[in-house]
């Protein structure tokens, strides 16, 4: 196996459950470099209504190294308010510009910094930390990587506080390409209640300790959500609304830096007819909704693993006072540190590298901040630990 073709090589898995199983999981190799890329001041931006902002450039990130690479068959997750990437060193070296000029155009257009930095791996498996990947598969050619150990964490740390690793400076000369990228669906009412986002951490961030733990946790959620893990997902057909005109059109043609009349008149009247056919099924060409909106459902990411869990689930009050129940348990027992946030409804911000051939991803977070104030319970939780062992 090529170092340069380590993820698109190793094995995948298309029942969740099978995060655990350590035989689809491999050791990511030394000379790759870990991406951390996350706006600072996200709180505030959330805060004050710009959540749908934040997630477009959370998900800008990934999008500019998809367009650049031409692919995105490599190793991301979504984190909300920023993502991480991995990357070979010939690759990063592709698309270092493209981040660099995302991080001038989130300045210059909407006045939000973006933190972009980067890590060898070597550097920090010389600090102890450990990196395993898997490749878990929505629908053929679709795939969300899985990571295990605690390199991720430890990278963010050190980007944050400056230890470490290289911090990319913005340009403005010009923009990334970030073509594929929409947030054009309404946002999606909850059907039982509550969305629910949360995260759930491992103490111990061993492989093997960590893996049985968040075996527990998923068993145990799922006997909670009627033995149904997509009774509780927050994308379903029946909830799937377009806008003739979405609110999201002004940061859209921000993120395209249309500023001819004649190009933007163009690019509405193409949203429009798009919207006008998912509202009323007709088919454009080869482009069939019908089709589109069922794989939009199977691809959307409202569950995975960077070490830490990730879930954004439509639950009953119930539910959710269950799930709240098991984690403060779990957290009490020092197994896990945790954090949740609840609303009414869920986001969807789109990654559409090909509509007709079925290759789009659809990035799942809670309304009024979900995964970015789920984060700020759980930071306390480890801060206050932290200050326990130091007392």
């Amino acid at each position: 196996m090529s170092t340069l073709n380590f993820y698109r090589e190793i094995p995948s898995f298309s029942d969740f459950s099978d995060l655990t199983a350590r035989n689809y999981f491999r050791s990511v190799p030394n000379d790759w470099w870990v991406v951390i890329a996350d706006i600072r001041g996200s709180t505030s931006a959330i805060r004050s209504g710009r959540y749908k902002e934040v997630n477009m450039i959370g998900a800008a990130c990934i999008t500019c190294i998809v367009n650049k690479l031409g692919t995105y068959d490599f190793p991301f997750v979504f984190g909300g308010d920023g993502a991480t990437v991995l990357l070979p060193s010939f690759e990063l070296s592709q698309v270092k510009k493209e981040l660099q000029l995302l991080q001038g155009l989130s300045m210059g257009a909407f006045g939000l910094e973006l933190r972009v930095g980067v890590v060898k791996l070597k550097d920090l498996y010389d600090r102890g930390a450990e990196l395993f990947i898997g490749k878990y598969q929505l629908s053929p050619g679709n795939f969300l990587a899985q990571f295990k150990g605690s390199a991720l964490t430890l990278a963010e740390e050190m980007i944050k506080k400056n230890l470490g690793g290289e911090l990319l400076s913005p340009v403005e000369e010009t923009t990334p390409n970030l073509d594929g990228l929409s947030c054009r669906i309404s946002p999606l009412k909850s059907k039982n209640g509550t969305v629910l986002t949360l995260l759930v951490r491992p103490q111990n961030q061993n492989m093997d300790h960590s893996s049985e733990v968040i075996d527990g946790v998923l068993k145990k959620l799922y006997q909670t959500l009627n033995q149904n893990f997509l009774s509780a997902a927050p994308v379903d057909l029946e909830r799937l609304k377009w806008a003739l005109v979405p609110k999201t059109l002004s940061a859209e043609l921000k993120f395209s830096q249309i500023f001819s009349l004649k190009k933007m008149a163009r690019r509405i009247l193409e949203i429009i007819v798009v919207n006008l056919a998912l509202r009323f099924n007709f088919n454009i060409g080869n482009f069939s909704p019908q089709k589109y909106k069922a794989e939009l459902v199977i691809n959307s990411d409202f569950k995975k693993f960077d070490e830490t869990l990730r879930m954004v689930l439509d639950c009953s009050s119930e539910q959710v006072k269950s799930i709240k129940h098991l984690l403060n348990d779990l957290y009490k027992s020092s197994l896990i540190f945790y954090g949740t946030h609840e609303s009414s409804e869920s986001l969807l911000t789109c990654i559409v590298q090909s509509a007709t051939a079925g290759r789009h991803l659809h990035f799942v977070d809670g309304a009024g901040g979900g995964y970015a104030m789920a984060a700020l319970e759980l930071k306390m939780q480890i801060q206050k630990a932290y200050q326990n062992k130091t007392v």
